[in-house]
């Protein structure tokens, strides 16, 4: 035992007053200033006597505490000793012996009372001015037999600090810890300027420049770099021992093989500073550390490939003898796991890629993966069925909130379901979560596994099946305002809803296919698909379905021009909307209302119904709806006496959200918003209009909710009074009967407006019925006398 108390005290136990003992590194540390300023802070507090600086493998703990250490050393006086205990146990015998021998070969300590308590001889001598701080490194070998060690000698010397480095916390009373976590990775689709300057690139971009002299970001080469930063969780060795493979592997070709296999992973001693030269071997050592039920806890929770919560822990890991929450605080304590909290109060736990993967490996070794994937698909089919629920009442962000959680894992499930042939279960989760994906702006990615469930119910001929995810494609479909393929699905769902009988689904696929059709500007086939729902639902009392295809009639009416039918039905709908307690279907119903009311020239009740559909909108977070609202009430801003410029603002944070809720305008809307900016034109000017639309699109959105919740509406001035009391035309139909004077077809005027022609006809319909005039002559000769 005294030889390994000669062979490592020259070595590792050097008087800091000589500068030896805190090596100087030949490499800059990248990505750690708050940190090591966070580091020194705490040391340099007197409150601190231990700190252990915790951190899963591979983070470089013991690179950032040398670093804090070398830095104290450079402003005050005092000493600074280091111990490596993984250097120690290398050469040593029983484990138990190490830390004491270590010790003692800075303080007189009995290296050869093995097991009993020591007594140290006293402080330090009196050559070593000022306090003492000794950082032991790579405790992990030794963390259970080096507490009582610790504590001894912070008990004996009241000068001395002591900084540790482990995995997990030494367990010594008064212990501070400081948690290291990976370097940023970059963010997909990150410009290609400052993606050198994410540290987890840098630090890649100097290894492989070290191992391959003249590597640098090249067009080539720059998303697989940043792609490996993020398989790799940004962790120090990982990139490190990556980066020393670019002398063979491209980065593209690194990436491919990294993905299939974590043993290229390997180097030789001189391609990093840490103890580690594979990341297999050191993972492996941590997990092989952990107690039977520990192990499976942390290979079970390898099926899931994001975050994930307590409720998800529980449904797959199964049944334990312990509580579940004690072997999670274990795998957080060794840093096999991270945690944050999430908007709802409740913990959200991730597993690192590279141990993922290696819990991955043990849980197909012991044979536990199906079985483990069978649990957690019957957990998302629970929360996809209280999503469903919950996303009609009160508790709508909450629920956003925790399904945005678990996203990535209800895809796998879907993916899982589909590849098994368990289309029909598919389908439900994705039906129950439709709402959701339209919320969150997911509607590409939903439509992607929407298609798939198509192909795989129609190849195993389940017309239910079949029918139900034809209808999800059309309503998803319609939302990006692809009309034609939405149509071609739902009446392809309302032919097999017909074919077996469904009333439910039939009902509410022909609601859906009549708005298509009235966008599309069928606006006859879109009456007969919406009055027979409207007739279905009400036979069968089915009131969600009934308050769907009222709400759906009254955009097809207000398509048509017909704003006091608009009017009655969306009323109605919001009534049985209101009582069934659905806020978001009741906050789109409000808005349209709000639309209708601009076209009948009532700013009043518009700006009252805009104000409580964006309060309930904002509040439930539907990203889909917003926008409508939102250039609703930039249409009351922009009338006589409005601020217009505000009314722009809104007009471009509504295109940004559309734009990142994959949502498009429908006709009426859009016709809406070019009627706005033309109006804002010919007040503002082109340049002011464009630099304020701008404005809006960089805003932030909940300044410009706020605003337009609290913005004073303009009061209408006299001439739009005398309009309203003296003619029975509504704003658009007044501009209609304008392009009528100037001679315009129907044709001319549907493109001038943005609108279908056959909306523009029945335009022309209503005028002619409310003037009393027999021709479009009539018309314009009557609209020429009268201004």
């Amino acid at each position: 035992m005294h030889a390994v108390v000669r062979e490592i005290a020259p070595a590792h136990v050097l008087s800091g007053v000589q500068r030896r003992g805190v090596s100087q590194v030949p490499t800059p540390l990248l990505g750690r200033e708050v940190e090591l300023a966070t580091l020194r802070a705490e040391l340099t507090d007197p409150q601190v006597r231990l700190l252990t600086v915790t951190g899963p493998v591979g983070s470089g703990k013991s690179r950032l505490a040398v670093a804090a250490a070398e830095s104290l050393l450079t402003e005050s006086g005092g000493s600074v000793h280091v111990i490596d205990l993984a250097a120690a146990v290398a050469g040593a015998g029983p484990v138990l012996e190490l830390p004491r021998a270590a010790l003692a070969s800075r303080w007189s300590v009995d290296a050869t009372d093995q097991f009993g308590p020591s007594e140290p001889a006293g402080p330090l001598a009196a050559a070593d001015d000022g306090p003492t701080l000794l950082v032991v490194d790579n405790c992990d070998v030794v963390v259970d037999a080096l507490a009582d060690e610790i504590a001894d000698l912070l008990a004996a010397d009241p000068t001395l600090t002591v900084l540790a480095t482990s995995r997990e916390p030494l367990g010594v009373y008064g212990e501070s810890r400081f948690a290291v976590g990976p370097l940023p990775v970059p963010a997909p689709g990150l410009p290609a300027a400052a993606l050198e300057q994410v540290p987890s690139v840098a630090l890649f971009v100097q290894r492989a420049r070290a191992a391959s002299p003249g590597f640098a970001l090249s067009e080539d080469n720059r998303d697989a770099v940043a792609e490996i930063c993020r398989q790799l969780d940004g962790l120090p060795l990982g990139i490190e021992l990556a980066a020393a493979r670019v002398r063979l592997f491209p980065p593209r070709a690194l990436l491919q093989r990294l993905n299939d296999n974590l043993d290229m992973l390997e180097a030789r001693s001189a391609d990093t500073l840490s103890q580690h030269c594979s990341m297999r071997a050191a993972i492996e050592a941590s997990y092989l550390r952990l107690g039977p039920e520990e192990q499976a806890v942390a290979r079970r929770l390898a099926v899931f490939p994001g975050g994930f919560g307590l409720q998800a822990v529980e449904a797959v890991v199964g049944p334990t003898a312990a509580p579940v929450h004690r072997l999670l605080e274990t795998l957080l304590d060794v840093s096999l796991l991270s945690t944050r909290e999430t908007c709802d109060g409740e913990p959200q736990f991730r597993m690192l890629h590279t141990v993922r993967a290696i819990a991955h490996e043990q849980l197909l070794r012991c044979g536990e993966l199906a079985d483990c994937q069978r649990r957690q698909a019957d957990y998302v089919r629970v929360i996809a069925e209280r999503a469903s629920a919950a996303l009609s009442g009160a508790r709508q962000r909450p629920c956003l909130a925790s399904l945005t959680a678990e996203r990535e894992t209800i895809a796998q499930v879907v993916r899982w379901l589909l590849r098994d042939g368990d289309g029909p279960a598919a389908v439900t989760v994705l039906g129950q979560l439709l709402r959701y994906w339209v919320m969150q702006g997911q509607v590409a990615e939903a439509r992607r596994w929407v298609a798939e469930a198509v192909t795989a119910c129609e190849a195993a001929h389940d017309q239910p099946a079949t029918a139900a995810a034809q209808r999800l494609s059309g309503v998803l479909a319609a939302a990006q305002g692809e009309l034609d393929v939405a149509a071609a699905a739902l009446r392809r769902a309302v032919e097999l809803y017909r074919a077996f009988g469904d009333d439910t689904g039939l009902a509410d696929s022909l609601a859906h296919l009549g708005l298509v059709a009235a966008r599309s500007g069928d606006i006859p086939a879109a009456r007969v698909a919406l009055q027979e729902a409207l007739l279905l639902a009400t036979r069968r009392g089915d009131r969600a379905a009934r308050a769907l295809a009222l709400m759906h009639s009254a955009a097809a009416l207000a398509l048509d021009g017909d704003p006091i039918g608009a009017t009655a039905r969306a009323s109605e709908a919001a009534r049985l909307f209101s009582e069934m307690g659905d806020r978001r279907e009741l906050a789109r119903t409000r808005s349209l209302l709000a639309r209708v009311a601009v076209e009948r020239a009532e700013p009043d009740r518009a700006a009252d119904l805009a104000r409580s559909a964006l309060r309930v909108q904002w509040e439930i977070g539907d990203r889909a709806e917003l926008p409508a609202t939102l250039e609703v009430v930039a249409d009351l801003l922009s009338t006589a006496g409005g601020a217009q410029p505000q009314a722009a603002v809104l007009l471009g944070a509504a295109a940004a959200l559309r734009d990142l809720a994959q949502v498009h305008p429908s006709p009426v809307e859009r016709a809406a918003t070019e009627r706005t900016s033309s109006r804002l034109r010919g007040r503002l000017g082109a340049s002011v209009l464009a630099e304020a639309t701008a404005q809006g699109r960089r805003a932030s959105l909940p300044d410009v909710v706020e605003k337009a919740l609290h913005c004073r509406m303009p009061v209408p001035g006299a001439a739009s009074r005398r309009a309203a009391v003296t003619t029975p035309l509504t704003p658009r139909e007044r501009e209609v009967a304008a392009l009528i004077t100037r001679g315009l077809t129907n044709r001319q005027i549907a493109r001038r407006l943005g609108i279908a022609e056959w909306t523009a006809v029945n335009h022309v319909r209503h005028i002619m019925r409310k003037l009393d005039c027999p021709s479009r002559i009539h018309v314009a000769q009557l609209m020429a006398r009268h201004g």
